[in-house]
């Protein structure tokens, strides 16, 4: 069982996996840059434990294409990172369609294509997660100007991911005391 991290070549994504292999899970980075993929892979161990698949998401079927990949070689995924994104700045009249599709394919399509790959053997296991990494652009207000707050923030929340609007409230946790110096807590 690995974790599989899309997005893995820098940033968050590159974040994930370093943190994921200290604390000694077998790794599938995912990305388009197969330079930065292999210097990761290598600094987390080699491809035993870090396994580096070049791969652009916003290409149709390639959700089904890496499954494919995993499978031929006997790597089940335990948890899905579904962190590969991309958001452009301007506004949305003066953005060339076929700019705004391929974000549209990378920030939605792929996040659920992915899911629908992986998640059905973790359910059939009675285990493993999907996180689903959103832009805090997502959460203010989709402005005019802020394609990225349209798409990333409609990939849908699946069950077991971190993608929620609104924190929920467990039924099960008992209320907070109110603090009596009157300081806030943040």
């Amino acid at each position: 069982m690995r974790a599989l991290v899309s997005g893995a070549s820098s940033g968050i994504g590159e974040a994930f996996a370093r943190a994921l292999r200290a604390r000694g899970e077998r790794l599938v980075l995912v990305a388009r840059r197969t330079d930065r993929l292999a210097r990761l892979s290598a600094e987390l161990g080699g491809a035993d434990v870090a396994l580096p698949l070049t791969l652009d998401l916003a290409r149709a079927e390639s959700a089904e294409s890496l499954q494919r990949m995993l499978e031929s070689r006997g790597i089940g995924v335990s948890l899905l990172v579904n962190n590969a994104g991309v958001g452009y700045a301007g506004r949305v009249h003066e953005q060339p369609p076929e700019k705004l599709r391929a974000m549209l394919d990378l920030d939605v399509r792929a996040v659920v294509e992915l899911t629908r790959a992986f998640l059905p053997a973790m359910i059939e296991r009675g285990r493993g997660a999907v996180l689903n990494v959103v832009s805090m652009a997502a959460f203010p207000s989709a402005r005019a100007t802020s394609p990225p707050s349209s798409s990333r923030s409609r990939a849908p929340p699946t069950p077991g991911s971190a993608a929620r609007r609104r924190p929920r409230r467990r039924r099960w946790s008992r209320p907070r005391s109110p603090r009596s110096t009157g300081e806030r807590s943040w």
